[in-house]
């Protein structure tokens, strides 16, 4: 973008209203509704970053200038800025006592309800991006009250409702994790009977929910007979392991072979010999498990593949964010396959059943949890029997994370280890 394009636009804003955040109503339309060269989101920081700091509210204009052309557009906002001011100087002297004429004076007053009107409009979609949770929505009324009441600076009113956003952020991770009781959120890793979801229902993950008029956060939810149950079936995980097209059954697979069960996969090989591997005609309207199989029946993958492929199978009920599909590609989707080491599965749900019930899941957890705790690796002769026997209460314990941590915090590896 020419820098002087963004000086006209600011100062077009400026020039225009004289004063403050009066000018943010023709900003909010310039740069973020025609030429969406801004987010509301900058908009929004812009403006606190002003109010945070000390010096003239017009000073946003500034920080606008620098989110649109960085730090030349900061100078063309500073400039912005201050022409009106220098312009307004011989304006006033030219005018002399005429400003002090009713009809003068009505005009101007004109000028500044349909400021505080357009004020108004522009903030509307500021808060409804600011606005996301009850509890900002709350913050956001007191601090209206608190303005309107008090004197008090905006800085502390700002900083405030800042550190009041974490302190009840936090309540609230302890309220819901009091309300789940039984802190089993390793039995979750792979399934659960409940599960959390939005107080008035959840699209994604298709539990519809009926709010009961108070202040909900998210509710428990029960997953029996769903393909919903634990990590592997939540949006978070799903959408990290999938691509920006489609879900990706090899990213997926390999989580959860080398995180939950430990799996030794090898490298795989160079990007060449990957590209080598033809891929089929999008034009055939294969699913994803149908490409896969493709791909990867040749000797060269097969091998691993072998492992790798049928957890990704088990996962392709979710899309790409998470969300729970029956077809692919207008087919119908085959979610069976075979467990490493283990038994055959029919669809998700038996796949999330034979995760949790692997005997290989309590031990590579256990590790994970050490390896973590201790900021080393293990050592398969010293530390393994150790693991093993945490391992085995874990799994009695009915895979209680808490307890287990407690645990690992109390044993002998953990108390010993060396500082560095």
């Amino acid at each position: 973008m020419n820098i002087f394009l963004p000086y006209c636009l600011l100062l077009k804003a400026t020039i225009t209203t004289f004063t403050g955040l009066a000018s943010l109503p023709v900003i909010q339309d310039e740069l973020v509704t025609q030429r969406h060269v801004l987010t509301d989101t900058q908009l929004n920081e812009a403006v606190v970053i002003t109010r945070s700091t000390p010096g003239a509210v017009g000073l946003y204009v500034v920080s606008i200038g620098y989110f649109v052309a960085g730090v030349p557009g900061a100078i063309v906002g500073w400039l912005a800025m201050i022409t009106p001011a220098l312009l307004v100087i011989p304006l006033i002297h030219l005018a002399g006592r005429k400003m002090q004429h009713p009809r003068v004076r009505s005009i101007l007053q004109t000028i500044v309800i349909a400021s505080a009107g357009l004020l108004l409009a522009a903030a509307i979609p500021l808060a409804r991006d600011a606005l996301t949770d009850p509890i900002t929505v709350m913050l956001a009324a007191l601090s209206l009250i608190v303005l309107l009441t008090t004197k008090l600076d905006t800085l502390w009113l700002i900083l405030g409702a800042a550190v009041a956003d974490d302190v009840l952020g936090l309540v609230v991770l302890a309220v819901v994790s009091r309300i789940a009781g039984n802190d089993r959120f390793l039995t979750g890793i792979q399934v659960s009977q409940k599960q959390w979801s939005n107080a008035g229902g959840d699209s994604i993950s298709g539990f519809a929910n009926s709010s009961t008029g108070a202040l909900v956060f998210a509710v428990l939810v029960p997953t029996t007979g769903t393909t919903r149950g634990g990590v592997l079936s939540q949006g978070s995980f799903l959408t990290a392991t999938s691509s920006t097209e489609n879900t990706s059954l090899v990213l997926r697979a390999k989580w959860v072979l080398k995180n939950m069960l430990c799996v030794d996969l090898p490298a795989p090989p160079d990007k060449s010999v990957i590209d080598s591997v033809p891929i089929p005609d999008p034009g055939l309207g294969l699913t994803n498990r149908e490409s896969l199989e493709i791909r990867t029946s040749g000797m060269l993958c097969h091998s691993c593949h072998v492992t790798i492929n049928p957890i990704g199978f088990g996962l392709e009920t979710f899309d790409g964010i998470g969300a729970t599909r029956t077809t692919d590609h207008n087919k119908p989707i085959d979610s069976s396959g075979v467990v490493p080491g283990g038994a055959p599965f029919a669809n998700t749900g038996e796949l999330l059943a034979q995760l949790r019930n692997d005997e290989r899941f309590p031990p590579c957890m256990t590790m994970k949890l050490m390896t973590y705790a201790l900021g080393r690796g293990m050592v398969q002769d010293c530390d393994q029997n150790v693991i093993d026997g945490m391992a085995a209460q874990f799994k009695a314990d009915n895979f209680n994370l808490k307890n287990h941590i407690v645990r690992i915090v109390q044993s002998n590896m953990f108390s010993s280890a060396k500082v560095r």
